[in-house]
């Protein structure tokens, strides 16, 4: 197969992600082959764009449906980049704290993962509370239930960042919107830098409102993976009430 590059924005060539597993001789001859080319595509398609745009759009609606935590962001991000038609750096970005504790309530907030997601030990007895889990015994925890735990979270269905500020460090461990492990989410540090930018950059330019959503709009119902709402439902609306140019 021939080797497909593009080029990055500073004019370097990088290798197509296909053509890379194609000519990688150390993948096994069947993982290379279109049945499972094909599979990835999907995987990466869903896994790369509709669930971080859908945890952005939940974060966004929160965002807009609650005052205070507007005008406080706002403030925030004003003070930190003076020109609003400036392109903030994710570096920049993730200094700010109001910002990191947004983006991280709406990543518990939203929680997309529904379905539960098993592990299986095939050759070793796991321990775990004085009990024995045999091999081969399929394992799993629901992540929407553990980002919903209110012995961690109390009131886990309010949005409320201030948590992160209050006792972050405390809550890290729980923050668990991508598992955990060497088989957790491969993208988590992209869906961080989206938020961290697409937020940051969309609520510095221009003033919001929702328009036609309510709470309903948010409300899942559905387990297909990721959480859906009612069909029809899951959708956000906002209007662009004014667009700052200069500071």
């Amino acid at each position: 197969m021939k080797r497909v590059y593009k080029e990055n924005q500073h004019g370097t060539k990088e290798q197509c992600i296909f053509s890379e597993m194609m000519n990688n001789e150390r993948l096994p001859l069947l993982e290379r082959k279109l049945g499972r080319l094909i599979d990835d595509a999907k995987f990466l398609l869903g896994a790369g764009t509709d669930a971080p745009s859908q945890a952005m759009a939940i974060t966004m609606f929160h965002i807009l449906n609650n005052g205070p935590v507007y005008q406080k962001l706002q403030e925030e991000l004003n003070c930190a980049l003076p020109e609003p038609q400036a392109n903030p750096s994710l570096v920049m970005l993730e200094q700010l704290p109001y910002l990191t504790a947004v983006i991280k309530e709406g990543l518990r907030i939203s929680a997309l993962v529904t379905s539960r997601l098993p592990r299986i030990a095939p050759d070793e007895i796991l321990e775990y509370n004085g009990w024995q889990i045999p091999p081969g015994t399929p394992v799993s925890m629901s992540i929407y239930l553990m980002l919903r735990d209110e012995t961690v979270f109390p009131e886990p269905l309010v949005f409320h960042p201030g948590r992160w500020l209050e006792q972050g460090s405390n809550l890290e461990k729980y923050l668990v919107p991508f598992s955990k492990g060497s088989q957790g989410c491969l993208g988590p540090n992209m869906a961080y830098a989206w938020c961290y930018l697409g937020i940051a950059t969309i609520l510095r330019r221009f003033m919001l409102s929702l328009f036609e959503t309510t709470e309903e709009n948010m409300t899942i119902v559905r387990d297909c993976f990721n959480g859906q709402t009612k069909p029809g439902y899951n959708n956000i609306q906002v209007k662009v009430l004014a667009e700052f140019t200069k500071a």
